[in-house]
């Protein structure tokens, strides 16, 4: 038995005597059954809606160490729609490119080799999807040509529902060791591993860090509003104004004018390079009114565009920092915060404050106290004054012992709680009797 259409047939009988050649692989499986003897396992489903069928069909997949790829498109009948699912290892191991096309230059293939190795494989799903219904029929071969082992499952896509729950897993920011563990389930603990057997693994359970670092990359990416920085900061600002509670304090998009805040921003000498996106939420605002000492605590080229981040921070209750507002910057000198700060006052007219803790940049400083009022004390963050010390020492004095010797006793000074005793250490230079 020849097939019709000798002409382009392709595909030689999978029977080792045999060399008959055959377009259709059904017209093959039913030589192979009617001239050979040799007969596939078969079998009939139904399912009441398509997703239905896509449920069976990956957990047969999973069971079996198999994988069914969508061959072509869909065929649409009168009432029906037709698609055809063939084993991964059916077909051709040569490159897919056209005719014309030419060769690549360089060997691109992954380093875990290629899933095809030109094997005629009789095992697919046939798909019948009624139109008036949603109803599916499917016809089930069973056979495979080749013996489906877990080793092949390293070719086979990540099942979409295992996807979906590390997709819901990460948009919680779990962690990504606490999702494989989860997903592995005890496997390959100290206690376990006597009990592993081949046939229960599952694909899924191997699946790589990097490899969910990368679902959770494309899953970013496909929430953005737009791909560009400065449109998608633009859309999402739009956004966050429509809310109950608008938490934009300031927002000057880069080469535009100023969105939210005074209209002099735009006359700054560097108006032009200059973006600034200000936030603070109904909570930080609460937390602003009478606070006796404001930390400012700025960072410097936190992202690709070398931006600056300015937070203000208050201590709550318990002495812990609550920041308080956030400012993402091009520019951190005194007049572009001093619009910042008095954004900030129109927002809580009643914010008082007898003290600022910064580092030893003065800008942030100076445009509180232009704002808020100059009776304001400005002192200096310990761990800022601790690093500006040992930086005049080593630039001034060149011998180590006499540096730490003078560290020390500067040290005692600070740490000093009684302000009696601070001045006499200061005065009367009594402070080597303390080391």
């Amino acid at each position: 038995m020849v097939d019709d259409d000798d002409t382009m047939a392709k595909t030689k009988c999978i029977h080792p005597s045999c060399k008959e050649m055959f377009y259709h692989k059904t017209k093959m499986l039913q030589h192979l059954e009617e001239e050979h003897g040799v007969g596939c396992e078969k079998s009939a489903h139904n399912f009441k809606t398509f997703a239905e069928f896509l449920e069976w069909k990956e957990k047969e997949e999973i069971t079996n160490f198999v994988y069914f790829s969508k061959q072509k498109g869909v065929s649409v009948g009168k009432n029906t729609e037709y698609s055809y699912y063939i084993c991964q290892l059916d077909g051709s191991e040569k490159p897919h490119r056209a005719k014309d096309e030419p060769s690549r230059k360089n060997d691109r293939r992954n380093k875990k080799g290629q899933v095809k190795d030109s094997t005629t494989c009789p095992a697919r799903m046939l798909v019948h999807k009624s139109l008036e219904t949603g109803e599916v029929d499917v016809n089930y071969i069973h056979t495979h040509s080749h013996v489906p082992s877990f080793h092949d499952t390293q070719h086979h896509p990540i099942p979409k529902s295992v996807q979906e729950q590390i997709k819901g897993k990460l948009a919680l920011n779990i962690p990504v060791t606490q999702i494989i563990r989860d997903l592995r389930d005890g496997l390959g603990e100290r206690n376990n591993r006597d009990d592993i057997v081949v046939g229960q693994l599952r694909a899924y359970q191997f699946i790589s860090k990097r490899v969910m670092r990368e679902m959770h990359r494309k899953m970013n990416v496909k929430a953005r509003l737009h791909p560009h920085d400065n449109m998608f900061v633009y859309l999402r600002v739009s956004m966050l104004e429509q809310e109950n509670f608008n938490p934009i304090v300031l927002y000057k998009p880069l080469g535009s004018e100023v969105v939210v805040g005074d209209a002099e921003i735009d006359e700054l000498p560097h108006a032009k390079d200059l973006f600034a996106v200000g936030i603070q939420t109904r909570e930080q605002l609460k937390m602003m009114n009478n606070r006796e000492i404001l930390c400012v605590d700025a960072t410097y080229g936190t992202n690709q565009y070398k931006y600056g981040l300015l937070n203000l921070i208050v201590p709550d209750e318990f002495g812990i920092g609550y920041p308080i507002v956030h400012l993402n910057t091009s520019h951190q000198d005194e007049k572009t915060l001093y619009y910042f700060f008095l954004e900030m006052k129109k927002r809580c007219p009643d914010m008082k404050s007898a003290v600022i803790m910064s580092d030893d940049d003065y800008s942030a400083p100076n445009a509180i106290k232009a704002v808020f009022g100059e009776d304001i004390r400005h002192i200096l963050c310990k761990w800022h004054l601790h690093r500006a010390w040992q930086r005049r020492l080593r630039q001034d004095i060149r011998d180590e012992t006499t540096i730490n010797e003078i560290y020390g006793c500067l040290v005692v000074i600070l740490e000093e709680k009684s302000t009696k005793k601070f001045h006499e250490l200061v005065l009367q230079g009594k402070v080597h009797s303390q080391i």
